[in-house]
C-alpha cells in the first residue's frame, strides 16, 4: 500500500489485471457505489448481492468512525471475491485473506463456507487512506481495521488482548514500529494487540485522538499510553488461552 490513495482508481491496474487474469471468466454485480466480481461457477459468484449488502453496511459504519459525510466518500468500490487463499497468491504474492489497494478503490478477499469475509477490515484500509492519508506506521493502519471489525469469532478485542496478557505474549508499545508483522500466529497477536491499542486510543479520545494517532504515532504519550492500556486490558476477564483464540483466527479470520 505504497501509492497514494485516490478515490477514483477503480480503473487502476492492479483491478485490470485481476480481471483480465488468464483462464479465470469474472461475473460481476452492480450495486450503489460499487461492483462486486468473482470467478464463474465459484461458490463467491452465488453469494454476489449478499457480498454487496454487506460491504455497504460496513461502509456506512466506517464513515461513522472516520466522521466522513456521505458527500465526501466518492469512491467506487471494486470488490474481488475467490473461494480460495491460493487464488490470492498470483495478486498478492502469498496467501492472505484480504487485500486491499487503497489507490485502486479495491478490495481482493477471500470467502467461502468456513472463512468469514474480511470486508470490513479492508474496506477500512481504503477508506481510512482516502480520508487521512498515509498513517505514521502500519501497526496503526491495521490496528484501525481491527478496531473497526471489534471482535473475531464473537470475542471481543480486549478480551483477546487480555489472554495474551496472561501468558506474556504483549509486546511494549514502543517496539510495535519496528516489530510489527502479520504471519503465523504470532503475527495474529499482533495484529490483536494493535486492535486493542487502537480501541483504547478511541474510546478515551474519540476521532480526534484516532487521526493524531494516525499522523503522529504515539509520540511522548506512549509510556501513558501503555501504561493506561494495560491497565484496561487486565480489567477483561480471560476465558480462553491464546493458543484456542489463534487457531480459530487462523482457519476463519475475522470479519
Amino acid at each position: 500500500r505504497r501509492a497514494g490513495p485516490s478515490p477514483d482508481g477503480h480503473r487502476a491496474p492492479f483491478v485490470k489485471r485481476v480481471l483480465g487474469a488468464p483462464g479465470t471468466e469474472w461475473v460481476r454485480h452492480a450495486a450503489p457505489g460499487m461492483h462486486v466480481h468473482a470467478p464463474a461457477g465459484s461458490r463467491a459468484a452465488d453469494v454476489l448481492p449478499s457480498l454487496a449488502a454487506q460491504a455497504g453496511a460496513a461502509r456506512v459504519e466506517l464513515r461513522r468512525l472516520l466522521a466522513m459525510e456521505a458527500a465526501e466518500d466518492t469512491a467506487h468500490l471494486e470488490l474481488l471475491a475467490v473461494d480460495a487463499r491460493e487464488q490470492m497468491r498470483p495478486f498478492t504474492g502469498g496467501t492472505p485473506g484480504g487485500w486491499a489497494e487503497p489507490a485502486a478503490s479495491a478490495v481482493l478477499f477471500v470467502t467461502n463456507d468456513s472463512a468469514r469475509a474480511p470486508l470490513r477490515h479492508e474496506l477500512t484500509h481504503v477508506l481510512s487512506w482516502q480520508r487521512w492519508g498515509t498513517p505514521r506506521s502500519q501497526w496503526i493502519s491495521e490496528g484501525l481495521a481491527m478496531h473497526a471489525v471489534g471482535r473475531c469469532g464473537g470475542r471481543a478485542l480486549h478480551a483477546m488482548a487480555a489472554s495474551l496478557a496472561a501468558e506474556g505474549r504483549l509486546a511494549p508499545l514502543a517496539d510495535l514500529p519496528r516489530r510489527f508483522h502479520v504471519e503465523g500466529e504470532s503475527g495474529a497477536a499482533m495484529y490483536v494487540q494493535a486492535g486493542s491499542v487502537v480501541r483504547h486510543v478511541a474510546e478515551t479520545g474519540g476521532v480526534p485522538a484516532l487521526r493524531a494517532l494516525w499522523s503522529r504515532g504515539l509520540g511522548a504519550d506512549l509510556a501513558a499510553v501503555d501504561r493506561a492500556w494495560r491497565a484496561r486490558v487486565g480489567q477483561e476477564r480471560v476465558a480462553e488461552r491464546w493458543e484456542r483464540i489463534a487457531e480459530d483466527v487462523r482457519a476463519r479470520g475475522c470479519e
